[in-house]
């Protein structure tokens, strides 16, 4: 029982006894049972996601995500694969996590295996004193390759990740996140089977649900 709850118990028992205004009488004596019975129930709180400064977390993702490489003049089209994610870190303070992510996305059709690979430096934010909804930023690596039996296109460039997420206790230390995630990589370059094609720029976007132990 909350406490707003409890409280307008107590105040009806009291009114109860009031109205009643026999000192002595039996239900004067039920009213007051009432209101102390309702003083010792517990009260429910919001479940909240534990975190203890100094303290270590990691976590893993699967999901789908949408890779693009552009250049100075071109633009790729968005294409759909599957993801995965490994993170880790340092608890700050009830409100921000430190650590490393790595995302994995990975497609292949038509005999052209492609991947697409972010490594970064990221901080999580948690607005809420329970810790669920957060937003995260960070800077970092990105890689990728698309390849068949004779030729390979790379690409290697550096750039921000943004993201936003929703943390469900689902145990002790353990919470349930759905998280979308940006990754823009503006500031690298192209290369077809090791010649340098010019500056380019990779794009992912991924959508995933993964599990964090705290």
């Amino acid at each position: 029982m909350s406490k707003i709850r409890q409280q307008a118990v107590s105040l009806s028992a009291l009114c109860l006894i009031s109205a009643v205004g026999v000192p002595n009488a039996p239900l004067n004596g039920i009213a007051r049972a009432v209101a102390q019975e309702a003083s010792t129930l517990p009260s429910v709180e919001p479940a909240s996601t534990s975190a203890t400064p100094g303290g270590f977390w990691y976590g893993f993702a699967l999901g789908w995500g949408w890779s693009r490489v552009g250049c100075d003049v071109c633009r790729g089209d968005l294409v759909g694969g599957a993801t995965g994610m490994l993170k880790g870190g340092i608890t700050q303070s009830r409100a921000l996590d430190l650590g490393l992510e790595i995302n994995g996305w990975r497609q292949n059709d038509e005999g052209v295996e492609r991947w697409h690979g972010t490594f970064s430096l990221m901080a999580y934010f948690y607005p809420g004193p329970l810790r669920q909804l957060s937003f995260s930023g960070g800077f970092g690596m990105t890689l990728f390759r698309a390849s068949d039996a004779e030729d390979a296109f790379t690409s290697t460039s550096f750039g921000p990740q943004f993201g936003v997420g929703y943390q469900f206790s689902v145990g002790s230390g353990l919470t349930l996140t759905p998280q979308l995630d940006l990754v823009a990589a503006p500031l690298g370059d192209l290369q077809f089977n090791g010649e340098g094609l010019g500056s380019g720029n990779l794009q992912l976007i991924k959508l995933g649900i993964g599990l964090t132990w705290h």
